[in-house]
Parts: structure tokens; sequence; C-alpha cells
């Protein structure tokens, strides 16, 4: 099975690579979502007649950022306590809105956060989750994750919330939905 292509020419290239440096009106050739060649020629690629090109002339080209410390589960409310101390902060947003969040509300919300992650130049998340009400609120976070096409890690939370009903009898179960979904839903 071949691989989808793209070349992307011309702009400017931020290689992150010493040996190669940065580098204006190049070309960089795509294979799926790996980088196969980088060359200082901006017609390096023309003769991959079945790779879409894409013309980057006027643009900075560079690899995606990464993001180690995000919260997409907040990503419905950001904004919200911009002006608030970390304890009205905590009071205020993080338990209220924690206290009733549901578990649609966490796939939405990490879909959302992820595809503005990803719309920003974000191509790696360390997704905090620490929002884990029930069992379906770490599925739907993973969902969210998997289905914004963003690479990324699920950090599931174990803070604890006045959510009701309480989706874990105990801390230990906590634990045990943790060690089920590192064993179903990841790759190892």
């Amino acid at each position: 099975m071949e691989l989808h292509k793209k070349v992307i020419r011309g702009g400017i290239y931020i290689t992150m690579d010493a040996n190669i440096g940065d580098i204006k009106n190049g070309a960089v050739l795509l294979e799926g979502n790996i980088i196969k060649e980088i060359s200082h020629s901006e017609h390096a690629f023309d003769h991959h007649q079945d790779a879409e090109f894409i013309d980057a002339h006027g643009a900075i080209v560079m690899p995606g950022m990464v993001d180690a410390h995000r919260h997409n589960w907040m990503s419905l409310f950001r904004g919200v306590s911009t002006e608030e101390s970390l304890p009205a902060f905590l009071i205020n947003t993080f338990y209220a809105f924690g206290g009733v969040f549901t578990a649609s509300n966490m796939y939405a919300a990490v879909l959302s956060g992820n595809i503005n992650a990803i719309n920003a130049g974000t191509t790696t998340v360390y997704e905090i989750n620490d929002c884990v009400n029930t069992p379906d609120h770490a599925f739907n976070a993973i969902q969210g994750m998997k289905d914004s096409g963003i690479r990324g890690i699920y950090a599931y939370g174990m803070q604890v919330y006045n959510f009701e009903p309480s989706g874990f009898k105990s801390q230990e179960d906590r634990l045990d939905m943790a060690r089920h979904l590192s064993c179903t839903q990841f790759n190892r």
C-alpha cells in the first residue's frame, strides 16, 4: 500500500536540524506523516506525480509544536477565570465546573481543545485529564483525542470532584480503571 504523498514548496523552512539549517524557498517531501526528504530546491520533488503539492510561498514551514501541559477538559470555559487568584480559580472554576462536568462535556471539550491546538500549530499534547468523574469521562476524553487526530499522551487524573452520582466507589476503583485503560486503549 502506497502512502499518501505531499510536497510543500516555497516558503522559509525552520528545520530544527543544525546540519541542514534554515532554508529559503526549499521543499519537503512527506509520505503519510513522515518527512522523507528536505531540499534546498523548491522544485526538487516535482517528479512525484502522485503527490499533492502545497504552495508555501510567503509562509514559514516548521515542525509542529509540543504542548507539554494541557487541560483540554477545561477548553469549554477558557478565559472564565482570567482575573482570579489561584484560590479563587480553584473554588469558582476548577471544582465548580469539575463537579458538574459530564462525560459528554468531556468528549466535546477534549475534541475542541485539540482541534484548537492543531489550528494553532501544536501537533502533540500531554493531556492532563484531571476530571475523570466516571469511567465514561476517561473513555470520552481518549476518544476526543483520537478523533482530533492529534499526537498525544493521556494523563489520567485522580482528582475527586463532588460529582453525582459518583462514578467510583474508591480510589482503588480509580486505579483499576487507569490500569484497564492502559491495557486496552493505547499502543504498547
